[in-house]
């Protein structure tokens, strides 16, 4: 069965409020069903009216829900099909919240630590771009010797910090992890693992191997002492490969954060509201094919159908099977 929506449901309400006083009593809803249905008594009209009141009764408000006169909220519970179909997706929205901030969370709380790790590693990385740049000019010969020592630590902790990287494993897990002969991922992955996850399948413990090596045979090159035991181009050239490797994974680790976050954006972004309330630009738009458009409104061109059934028997008899 198909369901009348909000749209026509209020102009099916407006249509039987003949003063316009926002209330329907039974009597205008019996004057419009008879037409329809000759057995009809005023009595079922308002056994049928008792019944939506009922729904909404609150222990303040007795003697305000037995005046049989319902306004539009009571209205709506005559169409128990309705009743129930928004009550589904009201708690399907709210299951999809709740899905959503619990997949969510786990890049809300490491994201921090990510953005730290990133800063800290491109900060290094530019240190050693700046040393090997002093290194090979001839105005800054008499510090040579320093800036050689300041780029040995800073490639220490570079490397240092592509074995420390942020997630949910410990320094030291993580180690136990990059020493075995598997490089798996997490057993769950989340998104709170996806740099850990990186390093172990990309080897990060190793990645600077190769230039860590090559620096340690340019700073004994030489047979002399100071400057001229330093071979200062083979030195440069080791630094600026590492700050390269440095920068393309700093690169891909933001981009992985980027894309994880406009994820976590989309599904943060849910439904809209189930509520016709005018002041809600993201409301659904209901289907409301062959109703005349009411004052204030655009005539809507909608493909969807208001409810099971022959569209020229009009609002009533949406009513009528409704109330049957």
């Amino acid at each position: 069965m198909q369901v009348i929506d909000g749209r026509a449901l209020r102009h099916a309400f407006e249509s039987l409020d003949d003063d316009g006083s926002e209330q329907v009593t039974p009597q205008e809803l019996y004057d419009e069903l008879v037409e329809l249905d000759s057995s009809i008594t005023i009595e079922d009209v308002v056994k049928h009216v008792e019944a939506a009141e009922l729904e909404l009764e609150d222990s303040d408000e007795e003697d305000d829900t037995k005046d049989h006169a319902i306004d539009y909220t009571e209205f709506m519970q005559l169409f128990p099909v309705r009743v129930e179909r928004v009550r589904q997706l009201k708690e399907r929205l709210r299951n999809s919240e709740k899905r959503s901030k619990e997949l969510c969370k786990p890049l809300e709380d490491v994201t921090p630590s990510v953005e730290r790790w990133l800063r800290s590693m491109e900060t290094a990385t530019l240190t050693i771009q700046d040393l090997a740049s002093k290194i090979v000019d001839p105005r800054h010969a008499d510090t040579m010797m320093e800036a050689a020592r300041n780029l040995k630590k800073q490639m220490a902790k570079v490397d240092e910090g592509l074995k420390t990287v942020p997630g949910p494993l410990d320094p030291q897990e993580l180690m136990i992890k990059f020493r075995t002969s598997s490089r798996k991922s997490a057993k769950d992955p989340s998104y709170n693992s996806f740099v850990q996850d990186m390093a172990l399948l990309e080897s990060w413990h190793l990645l600077l191997a190769f230039e860590n090596k090559n620096m340690k045979m340019a700073m004994s090159a030489g047979g002399g002492s100071g400057n001229d035991a330093i071979d200062k181009w083979k030195l440069h050239e080791a630094a600026e490969a590492a700050a390269n490797k440095i920068h393309k994974t700093i690169s891909k680790v933001r981009l992985q954060l980027l894309e994880y976050t406009s994820f976590a954006e989309v599904m943060s972004s849910l439904e809209g509201s189930l509520v016709d309330d005018p002041k809600n630009q993201d409301r659904l738009k209901l289907s409301g094919r062959g109703l005349p458009p009411r004052m204030g409104e655009e005539e809507e061109e909608d493909g969807g159908e208001l409810v099971e059934g022959d569209e020229d028997a009009g609002m009533c008899s949406c009513i009528t099977r409704c109330c049957a």
